[in-house]
């Protein structure tokens, strides 16, 4: 649910119990007695996915994450409502609207309301005021799907609202607006309806959104002999932008807002990015359209034409789930428009920490969950496991250290943070310091990326998880991966692209070492790409010889242990980890981390490599949190050719560099992650 505040593009048990994975809910639509006996520790509620998060002063927050319809079941009041006040935050975001197909605006973005907005206030209708609870019962809670993306030349459709049933009336998050299609749809009228869709290159003006809870689409630009291009999405932060001359440059999402309602401070997201329009047509590989990106906040990546050789047509990228993020609209000729991600609500209030222990919770230290017959203790961030003199468990636990940094221009994906899981019994009185390994560093013209950071703890002895390498940027060799004591080493990163003299296909740099090393780049007379980052499944990919093909991929991820399991990780519902490569089930495919990092391309390639293990040379999406790599974007304009970075908490490895008149740096790499679990 949503996407985390340091990725430009990029966390639930339900209602009721989490079982398995599934929800089952407690329903009902009556109302107990305001006078109810409180409790002394704070409201007491059960539904979606509960989490606490600790806050300076001895504040604790305990917050209840909605990423599907259900209910927000209060069955006490506070009994010291000075002290631990009956006041319930909120954050309602509708679903994002669907792109239009065919060189077609971006969707929309689900509208926003939210009283704890990290970004200032700057959402339309600003910061708003918690609702303060009178009586007990079920609090109906919606959560809107996102609208459907255009699979010919229409528009798409627009989001399905979020909601939750306060008691003094409903509050309502309204659905992103549809963008246009190039086939005579115009963007969805507007109306109920949050941020606005972009235009289409030939269809359409720029539709405003709710002005409580969006920002409007972006215009297109017809273009005629320098060609067309669509507008982005609106936002919840900003408007989409307007396409642009002279190369028909596609306008980006607006950005949504940030927020750390859900998780605490140290684990902001953003929600409500919108899609961006999808790329026209005309000029060459060299000259060509560019696409629009997402806005941050689940914005999908607009679809991109490659013309004239090989038609390769793009669809646009789908908003994220969870997050409200506009689809991306499709690229010119046959580009399908991405589907809008769903929204979310989540809810949180002040109780005392002696509630945790009511849910089985002996322990402290970190972000704590409950998930099935398990207490999870989430470090994501550095910190102290205390566990008192009582204790007396057996605890399993995950460390992974933090991803390299990615190459800059035509560079190497950064590699994965070493990765280690077991159990072992544990005993207190204990204060156990928690290490988290920052990401390394991105590469730029002409510093090197960095290594990343060490994660570590001691039971009963020290485990560290070694950094992952950094890729190597342009005439450079990959980093090699940290040693970890325990743990295995860092995973290698990618090596860059090579300059040698035309027409002679030449094999790049090697990629570094590591527990899984880097791939090494590829040099071919304007065809040049890196090799993809190591990772904790597997070594990075040698970018390939053909001279039409996509730099190298990401190695492969891990998914993590069973007793981690939950939601579809932080791209996704809420969790840990990330989206796992393509293919498996749905639950297989959710909960992985330490992917390596896409390698970037030269602007004659149709794609940078995709992160963690992926093979769509077009997305924003790296699986296992490894960050994709980028080939050149076309604009003269200052186009972002920046990779992506890893992302934060899952060890992945930063997405390298394309290269092109815009910035080129590679992508950071995503911090580390120590999970801990007993038995409640």
């Amino acid at each position: 649910m949503g996407i985390k505040s340091t990725q430009k593009y990029v966390r639930e048990r339900f209602g009721g119990e989490f079982v398995s994975g599934k929800y089952q809910g407690y329903h009902t639509s009556q109302f107990g007695d305001a006078t109810q006996a409180g409790q002394s520790e704070g409201i007491t509620a059960t539904g979606g996915v509960i989490n606490y998060y600790p806050m300076p002063g001895g504040v604790v927050w305990k917050s209840h994450v909605f990423s599907s319809t259900g209910a927000f079941n209060v069955t006490a009041l506070s009994g010291d409502a000075g002290t631990y006040p009956n006041a319930v935050d909120y954050l309602i975001v509708g679903g994002g609207g669907g792109a239009g197909g065919d060189l077609s605006g971006g969707g929309g973005a689900g509208g926003v309301r939210c009283t704890v907005d990290n970004s200032g206030g700057s959402s339309p209708g600003g910061v708003e005021t918690a609702v303060t609870l009178s009586a007990t019962g079920s609090l109906t809670v919606t959560v809107g799907s996102g609208g459907g993306g255009n699979a010919s030349n229409g528009a798409g459709t627009n989001g399905g609202n979020s909601s939750i049933a306060f008691a003094p009336g409903t509050l309502t998050a309204y659905g992103g607006g549809g963008g246009a299609g190039d086939g005579g749809a115009a963007p969805q009228s507007p109306g109920s309806m949050g941020s606005g869709g972009g235009a289409s290159s030939q269809q359409g003006d720029a539709v405003a959104g709710v002005a409580s809870q969006g920002y409007n689409g972006g215009a297109r630009d017809p273009g005629g002999t320098t060609g067309a291009s669509a507008g982005g999405g609106g936002g919840a932060d900003a408007n989409g932008s307007n396409g642009s001359k002279p190369l028909g440059s596609s306008g980006n999402g607006g950005d949504g807002i940030e927020t750390s309602i859900a998780y605490g401070p140290t684990s902001p997201f953003y929600y409500g990015g919108g899609g961006g329009g999808g790329g026209g047509y005309g000029g060459s590989p060299s000259t060509g359209p560019s696409y629009g990106e997402g806005g941050r906040g689940g914005g999908g990546l607009g679809g991109i034409k490659w013309d004239p050789s090989p038609n390769i047509y793009f669809n646009g990228q789908p908003g994220w789930e969870g997050s409200g993020g506009g689809g991306g609209g499709g690229g010119h000729t046959g580009g399908d428009g991405g589907a809008g991600g769903s929204g979310v609500v989540v809810v949180r209030y002040k109780v005392n920490s002696y509630m945790q222990e009511n849910e089985g919770a002996v322990a402290s230290g970190g972000n704590i969950y409950k998930n099935g017959s398990k207490i999870v203790h989430a470090f994501l961030a550095t910190g102290t496991f205390i566990a008192p003199a009582s204790f007396n468990k057996t605890i399993e636990y995950v460390v992974i250290g933090g991803g390299g940094g990615g190459g800059a221009r035509i560079g190497g994906g950064g590699g994965s943070g070493g990765y280690y899981t077991t159990s072992t019994p544990h005993t207190g009185p204990s204060s156990t310091t928690i290490t988290i390994g920052a990401g390394g560093t991105r590469g730029d013209t002409p510093t090197s990326a960095g290594v990343g950071g060490d994660s570590a703890l001691v039971f009963p002895s020290t485990v560290t998880a070694g950094g992952g390498g950094y890729g190597g940027s342009y005439n450079q060799v990959g980093g090699n991966g940290a040693s970890g004591a325990t743990a295995p080493a860092g995973n290698g990163g990618g090596g860059g692209g090579m300059q040698n003299p035309p027409g002679s296909p030449t094999p790049g740099y090697a990629g570094g070492t590591g527990n899984n090393g880097g791939g090494a780049g590829y040099y071919e007379a304007s065809a040049a790409r890196g090799g993809g980052g190591g990772a904790a499944g597997a070594g990075g990919s040698n970018a390939p010889s053909s001279p039409v093909s996509q730099a190298a991929p990401g190695g492969a991820g891990l998914q993590l242990p069973t007793t981690f399991r939950f939601g579809q990780g932080l791209n996704g519902y809420g969790g840990h980890g990330c989206e796992g490569p393509p293919g498996a089930a749905p639950e297989a495919n959710w909960n992985w981390v330490g992917g390596g990092g896409g390698g970037g391309g030269e602007r004659s390639i149709p794609g940078g490599g995709y992160g963690g293990g992926g093979a769509d040379p077009h997305s924003q999406r790296g699986f296992s949190g490894g960050g994709s790599g980028r080939h050149g974007n076309f604009a003269s304009d200052g186009a972002n050719n920046q990779g992506d970075e890893g992302v934060w908490n899952t060890g992945g490895g930063g997405g390298a560099g394309g290269e092109g008149p815009g910035p080129m740096d590679g992508g950071a790499g995503g911090s580390g992650l120590v999970l801990i679990a007993y038995d409640a």
